[in-house]
């Protein structure tokens, strides 16, 4: 029979019976059964007290993560487990962890070995450092004249090898992917070489058995070695004669790892195309080295000894000769020392640096333009005598009163009725008599002398009276007959009439003439200006005036645009000829029917109407501008229709711009 009752509910859900049979134990099983049945599966999982794995693996890497944080018996825990698991794994495949390690084996090696073979050197240099044979000096020589070791260099001499091909095979499947071989060595087929290689690797792994990983490492035959370097995926493979050094390994390895290192994805999915592997085909052409062995030669023991006896002499002569030479350099440093002494006391003269190279003095220093060149003078020229001096000296102003008078004279250039005297405080004192305009000369001169602090010349009388000061104003400034000149005071009145471009030279230049400060035009007429006033006006008399609404021209206005033109081309001309600049300024009016806004956007497009006329009439160069002024400029009351239509028009304002005096 079946366990689940006939009214679909578990026998752990079902409802208790009313004792009297009235339904409500089926009605509280309908509505709390499903929560019911949950929480006795609830109960009997945590009475049951077993871990599901699918639960623990939700909440496994956050519980490590906690745990480590919180203190190392995590670690120790698993330190035992990962140990024991590193070792069965070494047991059952050892080649796995090598191939993982190979590239970082490799270096960590090499390096065991560089500090090895550095000990050795170090070895071998202290036990021939102390041979006298003729071939162990030469070789001292050698070293020294090139600058490496002495065991550098005897190595060099008794080591001879040369590598004569290199084979780069893969490992797994035995062919080959690059073969290289050294200039005037015969050419041999290398698949078959390769193919050779691999069958003696097998035969002697099956013949002789050996531990897992274990490879044949060299094959020797006559005078040439094969030598055999194994990695994970390929074996690289070189051919050497004569004896080579262990270096030479180091190169082979290093090769293999680069190799490894560049093509291991070409080398895990290699399926017989080699065409990949000749972008590495320059690291196998690095391993073929060679080295000749240097000839000797016999030298007699009685040569030796010579030698000796030779280095000897040389030792004493030289010896003797440091001595003398010191004698010789004591004694020219003691007529230096005087030299230097003397050149010191020189007026004008300063020393800054002195050197010594192999005998000959370097001096630097600074020489008054006014002093002369110290070397010249009988008591130096007297102390320094013999003594090799290069010398260069840099320009400066000395301070020393004789210096400074003079060069206070050369560059005032007095007058023979001045005299000059300077004080111990850097006064100089003027006194006589001098023009006014070389009073005022030496006076600017006198503040940029080195040395003179400030010029007196109350003593001074100019001689210069206002006739002379007018005098030089007209023959500087050239007046034109029209204009009068008037001194008054210092200051220089203009009257008169006169053109543009002589009053604009005459501001300029009248306050440079000495005796004058001011210049002052008031009563002057500027002729240009005056002669420009009259196109001006002419100018701006034209309007054009336009249709009620539009920006097209009213009738019996066509002939106004042509006449304005030709009026501001001749304005144009004259205002260039006296070097003024023209800016015309086109305004648009309106009347005052109409909203403000739509009379502006018409009064502009009526001034742009007559720019772009003018333009067409050929003014291309000149600057015109439009402006809309719409109703606010008038020309007239609106009184009437005919009063509205001569207001709408544009006008001229006209900008006169004097280009001298921009350039001034």
């Amino acid at each position: 029979m079946s366990d689940t009752p006939t009214n679909g509910f578990p026998e752990t859900a079902r409802p208790p019976q009313s004792p009297n049979g009235d339904g409500w134990g089926e009605l509280r099983s309908l509505l709390v059964g499903p929560e019911r049945t949950q929480l006795e599966q609830l109960q009997a999982r945590l009475d049951a007290l077993r871990v599901y794995p699918e639960d623990v693996s939700q909440v496994l890497a956050e519980a490590i993560h906690l745990r480590s944080n919180q203190d190392k018996q995590l670690t120790n825990a698993l330190l035992p487990s990962v140990e024991e698991a590193l070792r069965a794994s070494v047991q059952r495949n050892p080649r796995v962890l090598v191939d993982t390690l190979f590239p970082m084996m490799g270096p960590t090696i090499r390096k065991a070995i560089t500090t090895a073979l550095r000990s050795m050197l170090d070895s071998l240099n202290r036990s021939l450092a102390m041979s006298f044979s003729l071939r162990g000096l030469k070789w001292h020589w050698e070293a020294f004249r090139t600058g490496k070791s002495f065991a550098e260099i005897v190595l060099l001499h008794t080591l001879s090898y040369r590598v004569e091909q290199v084979f780069l095979i893969h490992k797994e499947t035995g062919l080959l992917l690059q073969h290289v071989i050294a200039e005037s060595v015969p050419g041999q087929d290398g698949e078959m070489i390769s193919g050779m290689l691999t069958a003696i690797q097998d035969f002697m792994r099956d013949s002789f058995g050996g531990a897992e990983g274990e490879s044949l490492d060299t094959v020797e035959y006559g005078d040439r070695t094969l030598w055999i370097e194994q990695g994970p995926q390929a074996i690289l493979a070189g051919v050497v004669w004569g004896n080579a050094p262990r270096e030479l390994k180091i190169v082979f390895q290093e090769a293999l790892e680069s190799i490894h290192f560049e093509m291991r994805e070409a080398l895990g999915s290699f399926q017989g195309d080699a065409s990949p592997f000749t972008a590495i085909r320059h690291y196998l052409e690095a391993c073929l080295q060679e080295q000749v062995k240097a000839e000797e030669s016999r030298r007699s023991a009685g040569a030796v000894w010579l030698i000796i006896a030779a280095l000897l002499l040389a030792l004493g002569a030289w010896g003797w000769s440091l001595m003398r030479a010191h004698q010789s350099r004591k004694q020219a440093q003691q007529r230096w020392s005087a030299c230097l002494s003397t050149l010191r006391t020189q007026p004008g003269t300063v020393v800054l640096t002195v050197e010594n190279h192999h005998g000959t003095y370097f001096l630097s220093g600074l020489l008054d333009p006014l002093a002369p060149e110290p070397f010249t003078l009988p008591e130096v020229a007297r102390m320094c005598a013999d003594i090799d001096v290069s010398r260069q000296w840099q320009t400066y102003y000395a301070l020393h009163p004789t210096f400074v008078a003079e060069r206070a004279r050369r560059a005032l250039d007095p007058p023979d009725t001045v005299a000059l005297g300077l004080d111990d405080h850097g006064v100089l004192h003027a006194t006589g008599t001098a023009s006014y305009q070389w009073i005022l000369e030496a006076q600017k001169l006198a503040r940029v002398i080195p040395g003179i602090t400030q010029l007196q010349t109350e003593q001074l009388v100019a001689v210069d009276r206002p006739e002379q000061i007018l005098a030089r104003a007209r023959a500087t400034l050239t007046p034109p007959s029209t204009v009068t000149l008037r001194l008054d005071n210092e200051v220089l009145y203009a009257s008169g009439e006169a053109p543009h471009r002589w009053l604009v030279e005459a501001r300029k230049r009248a306050p440079t003439i000495p005796g004058i400060k001011w210049w002052r035009e008031e009563q002057m007429v500027d002729t240009t200006l005056k002669a420009l006033t009259v196109f001006k006006d002419e100018v701006e008399k034209y309007s054009l005036r336009f249709v009620k609404g539009t920006v097209r021209p009213d009738s019996g206005q066509e002939m106004v645009l042509p006449k304005m033109s030709t009026a501001v081309r001749q304005l144009v001309d004259a205002a260039s000829a006296v070097h003024y600049s023209v800016q015309i300024e086109v305004l648009g009016h309106t009347d005052k029917t109409g909203s403000v806004e739509e009379n502006l956007r018409l009064a502009q497009g009526r001034a742009e109407y007559v720019i772009a006329g003018l333009r067409s009439q050929g003014l291309a160069e000149i600057k015109l501008t439009a402006v809309g002024a719409g109703w606010r400029q008038p020309l007239q009351g609106e009184m009437t229709e005919e009063d509205r239509a001569l207001n709408r028009r544009t006008s001229l304002k006209v900008i006169l711009t004097d280009a001298l005096e921009e350039e001034g």
